[in-house]
């Protein structure tokens, strides 16, 4: 019986994207390729692809990324506890005014 060759499938750079947006972002490699139905071969592929990109202002390398993205989780948690803060104060500060 000859063997038939299956079709090669073809993603979209976006798709691609947000695949590795996904895993800079804290998620299991192997969850995200069994999300979106990859193998975790390919994904990994695309994430050495990406972590060797050589054109910083085109494509920015997956270290660039991830960096970033732990920049950025570290001015969100800071910016959420000065809300906290200035909440609790704003609580205190209209106690004091109402005693």
């Amino acid at each position: 019986m000859p063997h038939q060759k299956t079709e090669r499938r073809r993603y979209s750079p976006e798709f691609k994207a947000a695949a590795l947006t996904r895993v800079a972002n804290g998620e299991r490699q192997v969850d995200v390729a069994n999300d979106l139905d990859l193998t975790p071969t390919t994904l990994r592929r695309w994430i050495q692809q990406a972590a060797a990109s050589t054109d910083p202002l085109q494509h920015p390398t997956y270290a660039e990324v991830v960096a970033q993205n732990r920049a950025l989780q570290a001015k969100l948690t800071q910016a959420e506890e000065d809300v906290a803060f200035l909440k609790v104060s704003a609580y205190f500060e209209k106690q004091s005014q109402q005693s």
